[in-house]
């Protein structure tokens, strides 16, 4: 028989996130530790050693104390898009992108909800990276767990407004109803041809709501450590 301990791992602790001593400070006691929040302003951010966390629940007695492993995760995850063209008859040369419903404060340990959950917008990026012909976009953001949505059958539905009508130029809401969750917007120039062989061009935007969409069409989570 034992007691049940709780064994938390904070490793390349930052300048923008602190110390150890700083966390042990702003926290009076357990409850406190375990909510601690950390803040990310910045897309793309060049981590020479990457902050990661991670706790154990483990039996331990005082004969033959503990053992186990933790495992530390990164708080942020990595967005990666690869831009190329597919079609011989289309062309799409992007000019830039922004990315929506950018989480600034997200906690330290995994499972922990952030109930004040704080979003910022990145607008008129153009920092592609050119890799065999296509276009890179990469950058690292803290997790939004924004969740699963209702009404989403498909890859389709996740892009859709609630109405068609445009007003100033301004889109309806999506009607997937999570208001925080992250989309990345790419924008570009398209140029083709017709079916009647005819040359078109126009300036194209491209929506893409970041989540595990591949293996389900309602998430729109963005998870730490991905």
């Amino acid at each position: 028989d034992g007691d049940v301990v709780n064994i938390y791992a904070i490793a390349n602790t930052s300048s923008s996130l602190g110390t150890i001593a700083d966390f042990i400070s702003v926290a009076g006691n357990f409850a406190q530790f375990e909510q601690l929040m950390m803040s990310l302003n910045t897309l793309n951010t060049p981590f020479s050693s990457m902050v990661m966390s991670g706790k154990l629940n483990v039996v331990a007695s005082a004969q033959y104390g503990a053992t186990g492993t933790i495992e530390v995760k990164r708080p942020y995850a990595k967005v990666n898009f690869t831009i190329k063209n597919g079609k011989s008859n289309y062309t799409f040369t992007p000019t830039q992108y922004n990315v929506k419903n950018v989480p600034t404060n997200g906690a330290v340990f995994e499972g922990i909800n952030v109930s004040d959950l704080k979003v910022v917008n990145h607008d008129g990026m153009t920092d592609f990276v050119e890799n065999q012909g296509a276009q890179v976009i990469e950058f690292f953001m803290l997790e939004n767990l924004a969740g699963n949505a209702e009404g989403v059958a498909s890859y389709n539905d996740r892009e859709k407004r609630k109405d068609i009508d445009i007003t100033g130029g301004n889109h309806s809401e999506f009607a997937h109803g999570l208001a925080n969750a992250t989309y990345v917007e790419i924008k570009g120039e398209g140029k083709g041809t017709n079916d009647a062989g005819e040359p078109i061009s126009a300036t194209v935007t491209y929506t893409i709501h970041l989540g595990d969409f591949a293996n389900d069409a309602t998430d729109f989570n963005v998870k730490r450590n991905h």
